[in-house]
C-alpha cells in the first residue's frame, strides 16, 4: 500500500510517501519504482528504508502519452537490509507549485512515485491544510474519507494505482475588517 501526506503552501507542495511492503517468500533485494521527473529535477529527492538513506539508480524513461502524464522516471534501490516478511521505504520531495492569480482556481496535477512491482493495493493521501490557499481534489479517481481527523486534515483513498493527485488550488482571500468607531 502507499500512504502520502501532502503539505502545501503558497509556494511548494512537500511530499512523504510511505511505500508499505509484504515480502512472502524470497528475500526483496532491491525496491523499483516509477517517480516523477519533476521531483528528481527539484533536487530535494530521496528514498530511506529506516534511517537509511537509498542511492536509487535511474533505469530508463517513460511518459503516458496516452494520459497526457508528464515524464517519469523508472528508478532501482538496493536496500541495505534485504526484506522478508512486512516494512517499508518512504519516498520524499518537494515541488513549486503553480503562480495562483488572485480570486482564480488553478488545476494541479501532484505527481506521486508508485512502486513498479505488483502495484499498490490501495493508495491514500492525507492533505494538511496550508495557511493562504484552500486545497481541493478534482474528479473522481479519488474518493474522500469520510472520517474525521480535525486540526485541517482531510484524507482521501484511490483502490488502484493513480500517478497523480489532481488538485485545485485557489489563494484565500482576506476578509477585509470594519467597524464603527463612535466619539
Amino acid at each position: 500500500s502507499v500512504a502520502a501526506r501532502v503539505t502545501i503552501d503558497d509556494q511548494l507542495a512537500a511530499v512523504e510517501e510511505t511505500i508499505r511492503l509484504d515480502v512472502m517468500h524470497l528475500p526483496l533485494e532491491f525496491v523499483e519504482l516509477t517517480v516523477p521527473e519533476a521531483a528528481i529535477a527539484s533536487g530535494t529527492f530521496e528514498i530511506r528504508q529506516g534511517p537509511e538513506l537509498l542511492d536509487p539508480v535511474e533505469l530508463n524513461r517513460v511518459a503516458d502519452a496516452d494520459a497526457g502524464e508528464s515524464p517519469r522516471i523508472f528508478l532501482r534501490a538496493l536496500l541495505p537490509v534485504p526484506l522478508v516478511g512486512e516494512g517499508e521505504v518512504v519516498v520524499r520531495y518537494t515541488l513549486p507549485i503553480p503562480d495562483l492569480p488572485r480570486e482564480a482556481t488553478v488545476a494541479f496535477d501532484l505527481p506521486l512515485a508508485l512502486p513498479v512491482a505488483a502495484g499498490p493495493g490501495r493508495e491514500t493521501v492525507v492533505l494538511a491544510d496550508a495557511g493562504g490557499l484552500t486545497v481541493g481534489v478534482r474528479g473522481d479517481a479519488w474518493r474522500r474519507d469520510v472520517t474525521s481527523r480535525g486540526g485541517g486534515i482531510r484524507s482521501w483513498s484511490a483502490p488502484k494505482p493513480q500517478p497523480f493527485l489532481p488538485l485545485s488550488l485557489t489563494e484565500r482571500v482576506r476578509e477585509a475588517v470594519s467597524g464603527t468607531v463612535v466619539e
